[in-house]
This record gives structure tokens, sequence and C-alpha cells, in this order.
């Protein structure tokens, strides 16, 4: 295999590198790793083992063709520092995009194309990262399922003798082996979860014929599953399958859904890992949320208000409403149409909403700023004076 090296850097202590498709970067504290095949993988930079192996988030669509994880097949896109084109704030972030496919195991399949577009944001210090994920339908027609996000216990290298617990009391799961101190907590962050399903691995692979589409049956049987399975203890010889359960969501032809985070973290006990986890939600939600319900007053109808203040420096706040629940874009433009920001890219249930907009990498000069929603659109220009 021919090998492209698409970032080296080496400093205190610090890797991020890819080989061919590979992307690796090595903390202190968290080593995140994207794979040929489009995977994630996070382990501890420590014991230099894995802690978790991640597919992709399905869409379960019916019994015999759920779109999820196949052969990766687009680009990685590794990034250090701050991605100011993005709207993101974090020490690397990290890129794949692949396919995934539809109806059976079959490569014979021939419906539409879903992109799976992944992103890992990796924070120096942090024991953990916040992965985010979107779909696109490639196709012309709207495909409507059933959202879930599968996960792979891989504790110490091996994928046997999990135990996973669930936490009702703040949405949050765990999973360990017996007998190591390693732990790995993992929560959804902008869309609650419905159920989750633990299964017994070494059963659904023991049992697959592929030409035969029974896994889509097991993963559609897994994605409706909308209870919480507050404990599974796997024998020493099983593998553990864990699927977090999101509800429906339809993709119209073209379309994308926003983006589903979720944080991820590690460390050597329960009580730990909880606080770990806590901790990269935290950042979450102080560096990549831009939006905060401002009442819970149900609108009338779309508005999108003039920011304040206006003129601004460096920081202004944007003011929408949604009447009801929509997938919702709030951009910002510079005076030649180039997206410098996407403050808003997300499912947002009906309310008012303030997003707060920092131009403290940008030069003065007009903006623009879009609100979609729906059918909704509109525009307000703001003036940024340094």
């Amino acid at each position: 295999m021919k090998r492209i090296v698409l970032v080296s850097v080496l400093a205190a202590g610090l890797v991020a590198s890819a080989v061919a498709q590979d992307v690796n970067i090595i903390l202190p504290t968290v080593d995140s790793y994207y794979a040929t095949t489009g995977r994630y993988l996070l382990s501890s930079p420590v014991t230099n083992r894995g802690m978790g192996r991640w597919a992709h988030l399905n869409l379960a669509v019916s019994n015999t063709n759920v779109y999820n994880y196949d052969d990766s097949v687009a680009v990685i896109a590794p990034g250090t520092a701050d991605s100011t084109s993005a709207g993101r704030k974090a020490d690397y972030l990290m890129s794949f995009t692949s396919k995934a496919f539809g109806g059976s195991e079959a490569t014979s399949f021939s419906g539409p194309t879903v992109y799976h577009y992944s992103q890992a944001y990796v924070w120096k210090g942090l024991r953990g990262v916040v992965l985010a994920v979107q779909l696109k339908n490639l196709g012309s027609s709207a495909i409507t399922g059933k959202l879930s996000f599968e996960f792979y216990p891989r504790i110490d290298q091996s994928y046997s003798g999990h135990s996973v617990r669930w936490r009702s009391q703040d949405s949050i799961a765990f999973y360990y082996r017996p007998g190591l101190s390693h732990y790995v907590a993992f929560k959804a962050l902008n869309r609650a979860p419905v159920g989750l399903r633990t299964v017994n691995g070494t059963e659904f692979f023991a049992t697959v014929t592929y030409a035969e589409g029974q896994p889509d049956s097991l993963r559609f049987k897994a994605a409706n599953y909308a209870s919480f399975d507050a404990s599974r203890d796997a024998a020493s010889a099983d593998r553990s399958m864990i699927f977090l359960n999101q509800g429906s969501v339809t993709i119209d032809g073209g379309a994308q859904t926003g983006w589903y985070y979720y944080a991820v973290a590690y460390d050597t006990s329960e009580v730990k890992v909880i606080a770990s986890l806590k901790e990269v939600e935290t950042k979450y939600r102080s560096t990549l949320v831009s939006v905060e319900r401002a009442t819970n007053i149900i609108p009338e109808g779309y508005e999108l208000s003039q920011n304040y203040p206006n003129p601004f420096n460096p920081a202004t706040k944007i003011k929408f409403s949604v009447p009801q629940r929509s997938s919702v874009t709030l951009s910002v433009y510079d005076e030649l149409g180039r997206n410098v920001c996407s403050l808003v890219n997300q499912q947002l249930d009906a309310g008012t909403y303030v997003s707060t907009f920092d131009a403290s990498n940008l030069s003065s000069g007009v903006y623009y700023y879009v609100l979609r929603a729906g059918s909704f659109v509109e525009s307000h220009k703001m003036i940024l004076i340094r």
C-alpha cells in the first residue's frame, strides 16, 4: 500500500499522524484514531490498549434495509487548532467520510447511497472526545428510518467479557471488564435517546449469513428497541454490542441531517469515568454549542431578529424562533458569499433561541447571517467594527 503522510507533528509528547487513510492523534490523556475502515477507535495512551471501537450511525429503514457501516471511500481531513471556517473550537479536529449501504449486506444492493460524515473533537487535558456524525442522502427520494449508533466495547484489545450499565438519572451508559481498571462512558448530547439495547455479539455474528440480510434484520430489531437495558454482564467468551437508539428521522433526497453529537470518555473507575465524561460534556456545551433557549413560550411562527449589538466587536447575539420541531441551520457569510461560520446545525424543539456569534478571528466588515428552518429562509446584515 502506498504510504501518504497527511499530517506529522512531533512536539512535547504530542503526535498527530496519518498513513494512507488512517488518522491518529496521540495526547498524554487520550489516543484518538480513525482507521482506514472508517471506524473510530479510542485508546489509552498510557497502556496503549484499545478502549472502544465504534462503527456508524445506522439508519434502520426496514427488516431488510438498514444503512450501516461499510468500506470507507472518501477523504480524511485531520486538522489542528481552531477551525474558524467550521465555527468550532478544539485543539484537534479529525474528520472522516464514508459510505453506508442499505439493503442486505450483499454488495449488489442498488438503492441510494448514504454518506456518513464523522468528526472527532479532541482537547488537550481531557480523557475523552466529542464525536459528531451527520448522514447525507445522495438519492432522489426521501429515506425514513430509526437512528441507532453501534458501540463495540474493546477494553484491553479484547471484545469479550464486558459489563454494560445504564444510568437513567443522567442518560449515561458505561462499560468495563471486571478485574480491570478501565471504564468507558458515552452519552448522546443533542438528541435524546429512546432506548439502549445490549446484545451478545458472539451470537449475533455466529448466526449471520450476510447474503441473506440477517445482519439488517437483527440491526433493525435492535434499532426499534424502545426500552433501556439497565445492565448486562457478558460471559468471558461473549462480545457485547450496544445500540443507542434515537428515534425516527426523515432525510429528503439530496439532503442531510444536522450533526449528532456524542461524548465519549475513559478512566480507571466508575466514579472517575462519569466525572471525565461530564468534563467532556461541559467542554461541548461551552465551545461547540452556540445556541441557548431564551424562553419556554411556543412562538406562533418562524422569526429571525436583528442581531444585538449591531455594529459589534467582537461578539453579538442573534435571536430566532421556530414554532415546531425543525431542522435548523444558522450560518454566517462574508460579503463574497463565503460561509465563515455555522452557528447552528441541528434539530431544535419549538421555542425561541439565542445564538452568540464570536468574530474574534475575523476582520472588520459587513457580514450576513441566514436562518433556514423547514421552508423558512431569512437573512439579516450585521457590521463588525474593530
